[in-house]
């Protein structure tokens, strides 16, 4: 079986090498589980497993549905759906983003300008972005447009740099380089609620372990 989650230190490539070095054993216990490749790999059928991350563990405990595994299985695709949904949400307005951009480029506009701009768009098109930011599932729609923003003009600021000292970059990169952007934003303000879970965020167990899966 593959591994639920990727772990720093995670052993899926070198499985080939440790089976060969498993003695025979009747119960296997593994205290730092994280990824769990090792014990996904050989199945052992009695088994101790653990790790100080409680909430990892947690993310176990619904795989095995001793929580309820089907509003976690909801929690988890209200995330890949809005994730998913990124490209689309751009298509809103990218050209007139890209257009804005440009007069940036030149000194048409300032930088302060374009943002106050931006701002207005997204704001303008914020019903048309389909979940993303319902409070429901984001929490804090104004730190989400912070983030998105946030990182948004980081990108903008390093690519017109980049431009002047090694001219135009394709459309087609600028197209990539504004969707990271979104997607770093969308993962800031949801490492944010990771972080301040408890004080600034209150969120049930199901939708904290979704959050922290993703």
């Amino acid at each position: 079986m593959q591994t639920l989650i990727k772990w720093p230190g995670g052993k899926s490539g070198e499985i080939t090498y440790i089976r060969d070095l498993i003695p025979k054993f009747e119960r296997y216990i593994e205290p730092f589980f994280g990824g769990g490749a090792v014990f996904f790999s050989i199945r052992p059928e009695n088994a101790i497993i653990n790790d100080a991350c409680k909430e990892l563990m947690d993310f176990y405990r619904f795989a095995k549905n001793e929580f309820n595994r089907k509003e976690f299985k909801k929690e988890l695709y209200e995330y890949v759906n809005n994730w998913e949904k990124i490209p689309m949400y751009l298509d809103l307005f990218e050209n007139k983003f890209f257009d804005l951009y440009f007069k940036y480029r030149k000194g048409i506009i300032s930088e302060e300008q374009l943002k106050n701009i931006v701002d207005e768009e997204i704001k303008h098109e914020i019903k048309e972005f389909n979940g993303l930011f319902n409070k429901k599932f984001c929490l804090d729609d104004k730190n989400l447009m912070r983030q998105i923003m946030a990182n948004l003009f980081s990108k903008i600021k390093r690519i017109k740099n980049i431009e002047q000292e090694r001219g135009e970059i394709p459309l087609e990169d600028l197209h990539k380089n504004i969707e990271t952007a979104f997607r770093s934003g969308f993962y800031m303000h949801f490492r944010d609620v990771m972080n301040h879970n408890g004080t600034k965020y209150k969120v049930s167990h199901v939708k904290k372990i979704a959050n922290y899966y993703f």
